[in-house]
């Protein structure tokens, strides 16, 4: 997505400092552009994680199939769903009403994804590496994923959105 105050590359580059003290050889795969993107290219070399960022999106589906989990550290929106569609589990914060647009609200927590307190690099860090040390969990997950895209498709996404927004 769009590398820009709300989505909190931060927090995910932090955790990826504690995911790569156990895990070395995990790589974070970072697409987008955006105001920020030097800010956080920088960061990334500053904390030595194993990182690569890609400007453009074009090459999204080809990145993703070496992906375990697509993981929006801020306010996410339209992302969630494009994860979903390349069969990924999703981690998104728990601040549901923070979020950019009804898309987060397809994410339920142990079921096609999981949630992590906002802004704590520490819980974000503990759900990308429950996710893949667990394989089990890691398949389900992807497999419900899948079933949400399908079942969103299956009806005008108008309606879905009107079923979101109206939940009161």
């Amino acid at each position: 997505g769009r590398l820009r105050n709300r989505c909190m590359l931060d927090i995910l580059l932090r955790a990826m400092v504690i995911v790569n003290k156990k895990y070395k050889n995990l790589k974070l795969e970072i697409i987008g552009n955006g105001e920020l993107f030097n800010k956080y290219n920088i960061l990334a070399k500053k904390l030595q994680i194993n990182c690569k960022f890609y400007k453009q999106k074009k090459d999204f589906k080809s990145i993703s199939k070496n992906c375990f989990v697509g993981v929006y550290p801020g306010d996410a929106g339209l992302s969630v769903v494009e994860y979903m569609m390349l069969r990924l589990p999703v981690i998104k914060h728990n601040k549901i009403s923070d979020h950019m647009g009804p898309e987060p609200f397809y994410i339920k927590n142990n079921y096609n994804g999981l949630t992590f307190k906002k802004g704590s690099p520490i819980d974000l860090s503990r759900k990308i590496i429950k996710i893949f040390s667990d394989n089990k969990l890691r398949n389900k997950l992807r497999k419900n994923s899948l079933k949400t895209i399908k079942k969103i498709n299956a009806k005008p996404l108008s309606e879905e959105f009107y079923k979101i927004l109206n939940l009161n």
